[in-house]
Parts: structure tokens; C-alpha cells; sequence
């Protein structure tokens, strides 16, 4: 399980959290409320909660955020709000397929995310800096199946979202089931997605 507090040294960078706030769709002017209540992010003329792009954001206080948000609203919020960022995400040319797509995943994730605000992937000595967790997927190759294990600090209705959206992009129709046997929410260190598709 993970500690808030032990959090306060990552930071999200602001271009993934526009993406987020897209996913609240009607939600959003509420989304809004509690992120600028939470000290994220500034109000534009609408009262809007708005993010510098490259601009590196308090992880901990955003995963208080999303509490909050999955006390008031519940799974289903957080699984769509996954689901969008995937969607919204633009992605390199050299991910064209369902099998690159989950490969890059935790070097997009450790991307997005900084320790004391210095990226946690480094693209020029391609080092991946240790502290959030991972998305591990396991891809058995001339299957349609890929399981990918999170044991990130974000709750597991998002990953799940994230996990399906990721899926979706390249097989509209792929399936998702979350293994509750092994949950994060039950004091797991991981959750499990299975990933089908035809």
C-alpha cells in the first residue's frame, strides 16, 4: 500500500493532467473545483482549472485529488477518466499495434512523471528512475492476450481505464477483466488486467 506521504518528492507533468481533466467530460467543471482546491493547477477567465504543459505538479496532493474524486463519484468516474487519457495521448510513429502500444507503456508513464522534478525516464541514456511503480505487461506473442500488472499509487479503477484504453486504441473491441482476487483495493501490491481481443 502506498503512503502519501512517502509521495511528496514526484511530481505529474501538466500536459498529462489537461488530458485527465478531459476525462471528467460533464464532470469537469467539478473535476475542476476540487484540483484548484487541491492547489493544482491556476483558474483561467472561467474559473477553469488550467496547466503549463511542460510544468511539473505536486503527485501527491493530485492522488489526494483523485481520493476525493472516488469518494464523491466512485469507480466508474475514475475508470472513464483512464480511459480518456489513453485516447488523448499522442503517441510516437513507431507505436502502431496493440503489442507496441503496451511495450512503451511504462516508459510513457515513467515520462510523464518526475523525481524532484527531473523526468523519470531519461530518453538520452534510456534509464528509468525508480519510485512509482511500474505497468509490467506480459505479452506472449501470436496470442491475443496480454496480462499487465500495476502496482502504481494511482487507485485501480483509473489503471484499469488506462489499461482498457490502451487496448481499445488499436482493437476497439478488446476486453478487459480485472482479476479481483489480487486487488490493490483488498491490500495487493498489484492489480492484474487481462487484455483479450479477436
Amino acid at each position: 500500500m502506498w503512503n502519501r506521504d512517502d509521495l511528496k518528492q514526484f511530481q505529474v507533468l501538466g500536459a498529462n493532467l489537461q488530458n485527465i481533466m478531459g476525462g471528467f467530460g460533464s464532470f469537469t467543471l467539478i473535476a475542476s473545483k476540487f484540483l484548484l482546491e487541491g492547489g493544482i493547477g491556476t483558474p483561467d477567465d472561467t474559473m477553469m482549472a488550467q496547466f503549463e504543459p511542460a510544468r511539473w505538479y505536486p503527485l501527491d496532493r493530485f492522488l489526494r485529488i483523485f481520493d476525493r474524486i472516488h469518494a464523491e463519484f466512485g469507480n466508474f468516474t475514475l475508470r472513464q477518466v483512464g480511459l480518456h487519457v489513453i485516447k488523448a495521448a499522442q503517441l510516437p510513429p513507431h507505436i502502431n499495434d496493440i503489442n507496441a502500444m503496451f511495450g512503451s507503456m511504462d516508459v510513457a508513464y515513467h515520462l510523464n512523471h518526475a523525481l524532484n522534478e527531473q523526468s523519470m525516464f531519461d530518453l538520452a541514456t534510456m534509464k528509468m528512475s525508480e519510485g512509482i511503480g511500474h505497468y509490467k505487461p506480459l505479452i506472449t506473442p501470436g496470442t491475443n492476450k496480454i496480462t499487465v500488472v500495476a502496482d502504481t499509487p494511482y487507485p485501480c479503477p483509473f489503471d484499469e481505464g488506462v489499461v482498457a484504453g490502451a487496448a481499445q486504441k488499436f482493437k476497439p473491441a478488446a476486453t478487459i477483466v480485472h482479476d479481483r482476487a489480487a486487488c490493490r483495493a483488498r491490500n495487493a501490491p498489484s492489480c492484474t488486467y487481462h487484455v483479450s481481443w479477436k
